[in-house]
């Protein structure tokens, strides 16, 4: 759990997917690698870019035309072009970045999830042309932990549960299961994980690999630490990422929102807590709204919302 110098958080669930057009998927992918773009230029590159995905995915020898974009480059195709089947085969299943929308009493906000985000940016380098890895960092995905998500949201595993811990300025955590009863026993609320063993399937991976949670100790329904190298992004204001209890690998299905810079959580802040927080998502602009409403509720000694506030659902998109 995350501590503010001595804290923790929590989760959410799912079940409508989104199958996105050439274009719209063209969008997205521009707007997450060039963020601070004009909006009318980002439209024109993503209209042009969805005809050069056409034509990249209808391709006979992709290897060859990719060889072709790629050459003298200093990109190797033979990476670019496992990176980039892999990225079209995400984007066919409507699984590049997906996003959650949380639904709850208090209002709804959107996360962008980071399952892969070096494929999107790879690409736009292909049709583009573009040799973008020599000037921008390409944040490396969560898989592993995005998977175990949007497992468990699809499976409705967060539908019905409520917000069991709200510190003022710090961070809002949700995700336990046992939480359904809010005019019952509370004690627990905070203790619950997934089923120890339980597996979900790993997205995007070719042979269909699936996961297994813990099945032991400590770590009964959770899942290994993440800590790419390439992926440090520290817990800032929005930053969805996942509770423990203050030791490694003990992460499941509870998550947390943190209302401010709460570097201190990083995984990688040496400096920090033994509390390591893996950042898997990024509240939406709008959706911080709801979620700062929520983060001013009024709580108990316990940091439990005195007005029950509930997640209805949550939707993978």
């Amino acid at each position: 759990m995350p501590k503010k110098r001595g804290k923790k958080p929590a989760k959410a669930a799912a079940v409508e997917e989104e199958v996105l057009t050439d274009e719209q998927f063209c969008l997205r992918a521009l707007q997450r690698a060039l963020p601070d773009g004009d909006a009318e230029e980002l439209e024109l590159g993503a209209a042009l870019l969805s005809e050069g995905l056409a034509e990249l995915r209808e391709a006979e020898e992709l290897e060859v035309a990719v060889e072709e974009v790629l050459d003298g480059a200093g990109v190797d195709a033979g990476d670019a072009l496992a990176a980039i089947t892999s990225g079209l085969r995400a984007f066919q299943l409507g699984l590049a970045d997906p996003t959650a929308v949380f639904e709850t009493s208090a209002g709804s906000f959107e996360a962008e999830l980071f399952l892969d985000r070096e494929l999107l940016v790879l690409l736009l380098l292909v049709l583009l042309a573009l040799v973008l890895t020599a000037v921008l960092p390409l944040p490396a995905g969560m898989p592993i932990t995005v998977s175990n998500f949007v497992a468990l949201a699809r499976s409705g595993f967060y539908d019905g549960t409520h917000i069991h811990r709200v510190v003022a300025d710090f961070m809002v955590q949700f995700g336990c299961p046992l939480t359904k009863d809010a005019k019952g026993d509370v004690s627990q609320w905070g203790e619950g994980n997934p089923g120890g063993g339980s597996t979900f399937p790993l997205l995007g991976s070719e042979e269909g690999e699936e996961v297994t949670r813990g099945a032991d100790g400590e770590e009964v329904g959770c899942i290994q630490d993440e800590h790419p190298a390439e992926h440090r992004i520290s817990n800032g204001l929005g930053a969805l990422a996942m509770a423990n209890k203050d030791l490694p690998n003990t992460g499941g299905g509870q998550l947390f929102v943190n209302l401010s810079d709460n570097a201190m959580l990083d995984w990688f802040d040496d400096s920090s807590s033994e509390s390591k927080h893996p950042v898997f998502g990024q509240v939406s602009e709008e959706g911080m709204e709801a979620v700062l409403k929520i983060g001013r509720a009024k709580v108990n000694e316990e940091e439990r919302p005195v007005k029950p506030i509930k997640l209805k659902s949550v939707r993978i998109r």
